[in-house]
């Protein structure tokens, strides 16, 4: 437990999980805020979650909304990661929760599956807008490390390329840095999009390219990680391989706790903008 390399305590997990909500206590108006936003949490019904809204499910609401497939596969799956709160050493009957990539401000303490990090979350006396972290849409934010390696490759067999493939999530922020790196030679940088789902992007079409599956990105040496509306999805099965992951320094952060992602040890920093990305490439 004393080497540098372990990554992080058991303790420091705990501590980070429950992030601003770690040994805290309301004061007298805190307090009054959050009994009158439960109130409103209380009225609204379970059974007709809206992402990114708090709601007071207990277990049976749970399986539910598992059981109901009109809810869709991405709400089921957030419901089926949610049900092991209620399969603790401690009694539950309810639990506050959220589902989806935003975090919604709030004075009561709730589960979600990201959230931004906050530099001033510990101020004293300041009321977290933060939730407590627990690993939902596990499938798709996990579901690939079962895989990697058998995908994988040696560093030696791998191309001395940077590659990118995604869709247009994140405000923008995406296609603005896909136009930016398109016309790029393939050879050291392939960035594209994979995809348009709504007509008003229809003008970024001339910036996608076909999709890469996880065995074709794992053939390069560099792989590039963006956030989207949260945290990048792939990012876990990419510092799991043995490729290098590039990525701006994280602001957002989930059960996996990419706050403590150290640059040059787990990760290669670049500009949020990617105006250093090619003397990181030539660095690396």
């Amino acid at each position: 437990a004393s080497c540098d390399c372990v990554f992080p305590s058991v303790e420091n997990r705990f501590v980070s999980h429950a992030g601003g909500w770690h040994d805290f206590t309301y004061s007298y108006i805190d307090l009054i805020k959050a009994r009158e936003e439960l109130c409103q949490v209380l009225r609204r019904d379970a059974l007709r979650v809206q992402p990114d809204q708090i709601v007071m499910m207990t277990e049976k609401d749970l399986l539910y909304c598992i059981e109901n497939s009109t809810w869709g596969a991405a709400l089921q799956g957030y419901c089926k990661d949610s049900l092991a709160l209620f399969h603790t050493a401690s009694e539950v009957n309810s639990v506050l929760v959220s589902f989806g990539d935003k975090t919604p401000p709030s004075s009561l303490p709730y589960f979600v599956k990201s959230r931004a990090l906050r530099k001033d979350a510990f101020i004293p006396g300041a009321v977290p807008s933060r939730g407590l972290l627990w690993p939902m849409n596990v499938n798709r934010h996990f579901g690939m490390l079962r895989d990697v390696n058998s995908l994988d490759s040696d560093w030696s067999q791998k191309i001395p390329r940077l590659v990118w493939r995604g869709s247009d999530t994140g405000g923008g922020l995406r296609a603005q840095l896909v136009e930016h790196f398109f016309d790029a030679p393939k050879a050291e940088v392939d960035i594209a999009l994979t995809g348009l789902p709504d007509r008003e992007r229809q003008h970024l079409q001339d910036f996608v390219r076909p999709k890469m599956n996880a065995s074709e990105l794992l053939k390069n040496k560099y792989l590039l990680s963006l956030q989207g509306n949260d945290v990048s999805s792939g990012l876990k099965w990419m510092l799991l391989s043995k490729s290098v992951v590039f990525m701006p320094i994280p602001t957002h952060e989930s059960w996996a706790l990419e706050g403590h992602l150290k640059p040059y040890v787990h990760f290669i920093p670049v500009a949020e903008d990617l105006s250093d990305l090619y003397g990181q490439i030539r660095w690396a």
